[in-house]
């Protein structure tokens, strides 16, 4: 987590974009040389609400498949960001066989909104997203 912490501060949002480049392709079953290939969506854990300070009770778990076939995307990793004081864990993930990834994660301790950001390879190449949950 600790290559994402500048996202929470906006000055740093420049470093933010070049920081996810980071987050790359290495797995030797992954054949992502082009993220453009690929489509990131969330499968289950949207619209929740959950106590300040405690775990959502269902993970955030997202679905990346190949573009245009649809076909399940297995090895490619992602990245959860939390804009928030929250945490989530794990941080990085790379897809199972079914292409699917996923996190727990913490809510912040003030109530409100906690967004979430979802990021396969760089936010630049659009294989970005957001996910909010309610703290109560």
């Amino acid at each position: 987590m600790k290559l994402f912490d500048s996202l929470r501060n906006p000055l740093m949002t420049g470093t933010l974009i070049a920081m996810l480049a980071v987050v790359s392709c290495d797995s030797p079953t992954c054949a992502c040389s082009d993220p453009t290939q690929f489509r990131l969506d969330i499968f289950s854990g949207r619209g929740q609400s959950g106590a300040a300070g405690q775990p959502l009770a269902d993970s955030i778990v997202v679905q990346v498949t190949r573009f245009p076939d649809g076909t399940l995307a297995a090895g490619v990793p992602v990245a959860f960001l939390p804009l928030s004081a929250g945490s989530v864990s794990p941080a990085e993930v790379v897809t199972d066989s079914l292409g699917r990834a996923a996190t727990e994660w913490t809510l912040s301790l003030e109530p409100g909104i906690d967004t979430l950001i979802l990021a396969m390879r760089t936010i630049l190449e659009g294989n970005a997203m957001l996910v909010t949950a309610t703290v109560q």
